[in-house]
């Protein structure tokens, strides 16, 4: 199964833990796969590298 997560389920999935990093897991161990754009990548890494994560 293809899966398109959205930044905020990312972000989720990064920094806690709970049923989106189950999810993000499930791609990590081959179950699934991850799906994603140029713009969720480039909203991610702007997210992830902005001063409430630094």
């Amino acid at each position: 199964m293809r899966l398109v997560l959205d930044t905020n389920v990312l972000v989720s999935a990064i920094v806690f833990e709970g049923p989106p990093r189950d999810v993000l897991e499930t791609v990590l161990t081959g179950a699934h796969r991850l799906v994603l754009s140029p713009a969720i990548l480039h909203e991610l890494r702007r997210v992830l590298t902005g001063s409430k994560f630094r």
